[in-house]
Order: C-alpha cells, then sequence, then structure tokens
C-alpha cells in the first residue's frame, strides 16, 4: 500500500514567529512523505526572507498584496492538484500540534471513502488549552449553526445527520480530488466563512466532513471582539450576510436576511455605545456589501453608508430589530415600555 503524498499550506502576513513556530512543528511530523507550501500574502516586515533562510527546504510562493485566506489556500489547491498530491492540509500559520497529528488525520480520513475533509479537534494555545472547535451543524430550515461545546456531542451530532456537519479551515485535512470536483474557497469571501462554505459543498457533492478526536491543534488567535480589528467586524458581517443568501434560496432566503440585518444593526450599535466609530461604520459598511454581494478584502477608507434614520435605527436597535424581523407585538411593547420610562 503507497503513502499518500500530501501538500501542507500555510499562509504567513506578516506573521513571522507564528509562521516559525508553525513550521518547526511541520518539522517534527511522523509523515514523511509530504511537502510544505507557504504562501506569503504580501507581508511588508521581510518575514518571507526570515522564513526561506531558515526553512530553505520550505516551498515559498509571494503574492505582492494580500489576496486574502481563500485565494491564498486556493493557490495551494491548484499546485496539489496539477501535482498529484492526494491530500492537502489548511493549516493556519498560528497552530502548533504533536508529530502524530498529521498522521491521525489520514488515518480518519482514509477509514471512509466517503470523507471528504476531516478536522482537528481545536485547543486554545494557552495554559488551559480550553476547547475551541470540535465540529459545528448547520441547520437550512432555522437558518443557524449549532457549535459543540464538547467530543462527544459533536461525535453524536456528525453520526446522527452527518450531511449537515460542518468544519472550521483551522487545520482540515482534504481529498484533492474532491477539491478537484467542487473547486476550492470561494474567494467572494476573502476571510471567514469560506470554510462553512466550503463544508457546505463537500456534502452536497456527496461527501462527508468529520472531526477526528485523535488529533488536535493548538491555535493561538483572539477571541474577545472587543480587541480584534475592525476588519474583523467587517467580514463576519459581510460573509454571514454572503454565505446564507448563497445557500438559502426563496422565502427562507428573505426571512433570513432581514434578521441578518436586524443582528447585524444590534453589533453596530454596541461598537456605538462602546465608543468604537471605527468599528460600528465597519459593521454598517458590511451590511451594505453583504446585502449586494461585494466580495474582496476590508478597505478602511471606505465609509459606511448614511441615510436618513440611521441615527434612530442605531439608537433604538432592538426595536428596529423587532420591526425586521416581523415581530409586531414585541415592538408595540417595547414603544410602550420606553414611552412610560420617558413620562415617567
Amino acid at each position: 500500500m503507497t503513502t499518500p503524498r500530501i501538500l501542507i499550506s500555510v499562509i504567513n502576513w506578516n506573521g513571522l514567529a507564528d509562521t516559525l513556530g508553525c513550521l518547526r512543528a511541520i518539522d517534527q511530523l511522523h509523515w514523511s512523505d509530504h511537502q510544505t507550501l507557504v504562501i506569503d500574502n504580501g507581508s511588508e516586515d521581510d518575514s518571507a526572507h526570515q522564513i526561506t533562510r531558515e526553512f530553505p527546504q520550505v516551498s515559498m510562493a509571494r503574492n505582492p498584496r494580500n489576496t486574502g485566506f481563500a485565494a491564498a489556500h486556493n493557490q495551494s489547491i491548484k499546485y496539489a492538484i496539477e501535482n498529484g498530491f492526494e491530500f492537502i492540509w489548511v493549516l493556519n500559520n498560528d497552530t502548533t500540534f504533536a508529530p502524530q497529528t498529521l498522521s491521525a488525520l489520514v488515518e480518519a480520513i482514509e477509514s471512509d471513502d466517503t470523507v471528504g475533509m476531516v478536522s482537528p479537534i481545536i485547543l486554545g494555545n494557552d495554559a488551559n488549552q480550553d476547547l475551541q472547535f470540535c465540529g459545528c451543524s448547520i441547520d437550512f430550515n432555522t437558518a443557524r449553526i449549532t457549535h459543540y461545546p464538547n467530543i462527544e456531542s459533536a461525535l453524536n451530532a456528525q453520526s446522527r445527520d452527518p450531511a449537515s456537519f460542518c468544519l472550521w479551515g483551522t487545520a482540515p485535512l482534504i481529498r484533492t480530488s474532491l477539491l478537484a470536483v467542487i473547486g476550492g474557497f470561494d474567494e467572494l469571501f476573502f476571510a471567514y466563512y469560506e470554510d462553512m462554505d466550503l463544508s457546505v459543498r463537500a456534502a452536497q457533492a456527496g461527501f462527508f466532513n468529520r472531526i477526528a478526536p485523535a488529533a488536535s491543534i493548538r491555535h493561538g488567535g483572539i477571541n474577545d471582539p472587543s480587541l480584534r480589528p475592525p476588519h474583523y467586524a467587517y467580514f463576519n458581517v459581510r460573509n454571514r450576510i454572503i454565505f446564507w443568501k448563497k445557500h438559502l434560496h426563496g422565502r427562507r432566503r428573505l426571512v433570513s436576511l432581514f434578521d441578518l440585518v436586524a443582528g447585524a444593526l444590534i453589533y453596530a450599535s454596541e461598537w456605538r455605545v462602546a465608543g468604537n466609530a471605527t468599528k460600528e461604520g465597519a459593521s454598517l459598511l458590511a451590511i451594505r456589501d453583504g446585502l449586494i454581494s461585494r466580495g474582496g478584502g476590508w478597505d478602511p477608507a471606505r465609509r459606511s453608508p448614511r441615510f436618513i434614520g440611521l441615527n434612530l435605527m442605531l439608537n433604538h436597535p432592538y426595536l428596529f430589530a423587532d420591526i425586521l424581523r416581523g415581530d409586531f407585538l414585541s415592538a408595540v411593547r417595547r414603544l410602550v415600555r420606553q414611552f412610560r420610562a420617558s413620562v415617567g
């Protein structure tokens, strides 16, 4: 039995310390038949040069600008397909892992020909190593995504309804034969939600997504939204709208869009209350761009749309959320409470 060839794809964007840590973990992997391709996404900190100097055996492709998570990994996917790799391991640069991790992922994906993607259990990289991700399920009837709090519940979900089970893009091992059929990440998303979209498209093609409990990684990142940059607010609002627009149809799509706009207005209003005008503006711009399906990267020079009534909506977001969601009884009750408070 031949050992499958694996391409490991890592994106570097001004992230020297993280990328070096990830490459050192890759260097210790027990899986011998692999090649690592680093896509430098327009770094401005000379990290690409330093990575090549420390890891001359690693292949490097340099983009003149930041093309986004989806497009950069698609470069690796194209290379993997054209060069006969059986699998590609899409790997965040802020991950580290034990030497046996990739072997456990390969064992999991080769155990069933209908499995198209497998993900390790994702833990935080702090001292507690709290669980970040072990799978999620998507419900197109309610337009909701459920993330599981523990491995047992996730395993039950993927067994009960495997077609709805989805994975993060932090570290999935993917069959290149699947990607040759359905394509890579949808570059409209740029970053965030492209992993959920790929999971859905894999399931629609008849393949299943699974977690591999025997494999785990440690993943960096900041979970507190208040500490994240404005582009995080922008991409999450915009891409959530684009995702559901893409995968819902008819009345379900319309109802979902009203609900998404309602939630985004509340989100923007919270940044207003916090005194963060930049994130407020990013959230409002994201609503507009999501509704017209404008993809691409975050441009901080662009300004959010302004129209009559916007301040009223942001000052009373829950009232307008009730109206957008068609919950007029709650809207009336809220108005009555506000009137009583104003005169009382």
